[in-house]
């Protein structure tokens, strides 16, 4: 697949997610190192190695690089990798170690694409009545916050 889409000029993104074959740090890269090709990288999500015990977020981004990081999901964890042990709340109200994860994406000159992955379901229906615009503000607040912008 990733001849393929090397020939196509396509970009393919792998997320490392809990209860997968590539579920953490170590298994996702060592996926993406096998195929060695510039059209295979991660869609890297901070939370989801959070939760796998891998939270030192500097060098999780540092050991990708900027040649393997293809999209950035910015998204908070707390918890562990077991059904009803996980929690995803709003955007810096977790267990991500923001300040480490900034370093790292500052270290390797990061300059591609982040996007906000909200799943703080309970807090949407309990706080905020399911507002969006609501929910969207306070998420790019605490991006403006964790990115310094």
């Amino acid at each position: 697949a990733a001849a393929v889409a090397e020939k196509l000029g396509m970009v393919m993104a792998l997320e490392n997610v809990w209860g997968m074959v590539c579920n953490d740090f170590f298994t996702a890269q060592y996926l993406i190192k096998r195929y060695n090709s510039p059209a295979f990288g991660i869609n890297y999500d901070p939370s989801h190695d959070m939760l796998a015990g891998n939270n030192d977020m500097e060098f999780n981004v540092r050991q990708w690089g900027k040649k393997d990081i293809k999209h950035i999901h910015m998204k908070d964890a707390a918890g562990i990798q077991k059904r009803g042990y996980v929690l995803f709340p709003q955007l810096g109200a977790g267990l991500v170690d923001w300040a480490g994860f900034r370093r790292g994406i500052d270290t390797i000159g990061y300059d591609g694409v982040f996007s906000v992955e909200y799943e703080a379901g309970q807090y949407m229906s309990t706080y905020i009545n399911n507002d969006w615009v609501r929910a969207a503000e306070e998420s790019y607040h605490a991006l403006e916050v964790i990115l310094g912008k």
